[in-house]
């Protein structure tokens, strides 16, 4: 029995070799937002929803991130389910007067962050995605004290972005993650995939992506306005209870408790949605005998949704403990990355700076002036970081002579200790 998120991943692993993990969170936030506003945990103290904000964080071009994104997720979605590309704060939410129901994919998130450390025009961007993080019954809105006021009614929103380390770290500051924006995301880490041959598609992919498109939109339209609630049974709550008292207790994760409270949440809406997943999976299978992905291609048009989902829609559906503790081994790791954002903001700014602008590009040395010039500081400052540094034994400085005879020339590195963290 294929679930329908393995239905998601063989239709990912299809398109790339963009790292699974992003596939796992593209195809989870798809069917959690396919649930819709309607659907939640009954958690108290308030009801928990399955709308998700998702960074995919990787190396430009060699992780592939926006593939997940841009080439696999996006096209499956409705069309009316998707938010206006790069919209202002004011577009986003003049869009969703009309259409509150949206997954908004937005570009490189760098801009985002930029305008809200500088205070650009797209700065209440911060203010408006933490309003919505919550699917308020109704939304209003006037941005910058002056002009239209915007209005959303039943708002649910999910949003998605991709970005560099290098620049998501550069436009960081404090009140980012102090103020509660960067933690209701999930920041999803990965390394780049090992380097393949670059593999052919197959003939039939774009039937494959007109069945999956087909059975993603007939979910959209099962679920639309229906309730469906999710309940932990006592085992499981007990599971959850223990999961939460280990984030909140355990020294590791102390700098970082803004974070660990939402991802609290985000680990009952995942558990609700693998649950989903595996239901309609097995309806799928037992009813159409469709159990891999290159059947669903002669057997879409046949399958009757509203019958798969009748008994997710028409009950109290029980979560038991092995889907949470799934859920929390899905985002307890990408805590790890808040981790190392917390490192970086409270290490001193021009330090930080160096670090990730110039000696992150490198794995083991840099040439002084390069690094310097990376750094975008001047020659003083940058001196006084280095001997910091250097102070600290993460680094030493030495000159090393190249080449060979006349074209014999000197030139001063700065080389990575064992130290440097």
């Amino acid at each position: 029995m294929s679930s329908l998120l393995d239905l998601y991943l063989e239709y990912h692993k299809l398109r790339t070799i963009s790292p699974t993990t992003y596939g796992l969170h593209m195809g989870v936030q798809l069917i959690g937002h396919a649930l819709g506003r309607e659907a939640y945990n009954n958690v108290a103290p308030r009801a928990v929803r399955h709308n998700s904000y998702i960074c995919l964080l990787g190396q430009s071009s060699k992780s592939m991130k926006s593939t997940a994104q841009e080439d696999v997720q996006i096209p499956l979605i409705p069309k009316l389910n998707i938010g206006p590309r790069s919209a202002s704060p004011e577009g986003l939410l003049s869009y969703m007067n009309q259409l509150p129901h949206i997954i908004q994919p937005l570009g490189e998130f760098s801009n985002y962050l930029r305008n809200i450390k500088d205070g650009g025009y797209m700065s209440p961007f911060k203010e408006l995605a933490n309003d919505l993080w919550g699917c308020p019954i109704d939304y209003s809105k006037r941005l910058r004290n002056e002009g239209e006021s915007y209005y959303v009614w039943h708002p649910y929103l999910s949003l998605n972005t991709t970005c560099t380390p290098e620049e998501f770290i550069a436009n960081l500051k404090p009140e980012t993650v102090q103020g509660g924006f960067l933690p209701r995301w999930l920041l999803v880490y990965e390394e780049p995939p090992k380097r393949e041959k670059r593999k052919i598609l197959p003939m039939d992919i774009d039937e494959v992506e007109k069945a999956m498109t087909h059975l993603i939109h007939s979910l959209y339209k099962a679920f639309v306005g229906q309730k469906v609630i999710f309940q932990c049974d006592e085992e499981a709550l007990t599971t959850y209870d223990d999961i939460c008292i280990e984030l909140e207790t355990n020294d590791k994760y102390q700098n970082v408790q803004p974070f660990v409270k939402r991802y609290e949440n985000y680990i009952l809406a995942y558990a609700d949605i693998l649950y989903v997943s595996d239901v309609i999976g097995s309806k799928l299978s037992e009813l159409y005998k469709l159990n891999e992905l290159s059947k669903l291609i002669t057997i879409y048009k046949d399958i009757n949704i509203p019958k798969v989902v009748h008994n997710i829609i028409n009950s109290i559906n029980s979560i038991n403990s092995a889907y949470v503790n799934k859920a929390a081994s899905i985002i307890t790791p990408i805590l790890d990355y808040s981790i190392h954002i917390s490192q970086y903001l409270n290490e001193d700014w021009y330090i930080a700076k160096v670090k990730n602008r110039s000696l992150s590009k490198f794995a083991d040395r840099c040439d002084w002036s390069t690094c310097l010039r990376n750094s975008g500081l001047d020659s003083k400052k940058f001196g006084e970081v280095i001997l910091t540094l250097v102070k600290r034994e993460e680094i030493t400085v030495d000159i090393i002579e190249q080449g060979e005879g006349q074209s014999k020339k000197q030139t001063q590195f700065i080389i990575k200790t064992p130290k440097y963290i």
